[in-house]
């Protein structure tokens, strides 16, 4: 039994059947790399999430940080106030950005958060340490400065009251 044997009409369909066979199989390749790529691409997204995460979770604490120096620049209750603001706003901000850092976080990840609460949040709970008694210290630096305005208004009164007379 040769191909010459069989009829044409049967050619054809065998013909037409292995090229059905063989392009179910490329399909089926195809849609597995797609799956196995589309599983990439979301690690990939999650990564890139994370590094913005953390980017803008070191935003959070130079934020903090000139809201310190800004302060120590001008302790007047108007730039304690807004320091305040911002330090409470920042603070919130972090602890959430951490949570989901934590949330999304593989094993290896998930240790590196957990092994030390303090050395994660470290530069966080440096600020939040340091911030109050920064904020009283402006405060009472506020109230000293206007008091020393005062008196050397009182004084140049008195001095220009007496080279008056």
């Amino acid at each position: 039994m040769t191909l010459k044997d069989f009829r044409i009409q049967t050619k054809l369909l065998v013909l037409i059947g292995l090229l059905t066979l063989v392009t179910v199989a490329v399909s089926a390749v195809g849609i597995t790399r797609l799956t196995g790529m589309s599983a990439s691409l979301i690690q990939v997204d999650t990564a890139g999430d994370a590094q913005l995460s953390g980017a803008r979770m070191n935003q959070n604490v130079i934020a903090l940080n000139r809201a310190e120096y800004r302060v120590a620049a001008d302790p007047s209750a108007d730039t304690v106030r807004a320091a305040t603001a911002v330090t409470d706003e920042n603070r919130k901000m972090f602890t959430e950005r951490l949570g989901r850092a934590r949330a999304v976080a593989g094993p290896d990840e998930a240790v590196m958060l957990d092994r030390d609460p303090g050395e994660v949040q470290d530069p966080m709970m440096a600020r939040r340490a340091k911030m109050p008694r920064n904020l009283a210290y402006a405060s009472v630096r506020a109230a000293v400065r206007s008091a020393m305005r005062r008196s050397n208004s009182s004084l140049r009164s008195a001095i220009s009251w007496r080279a008056a007379r």
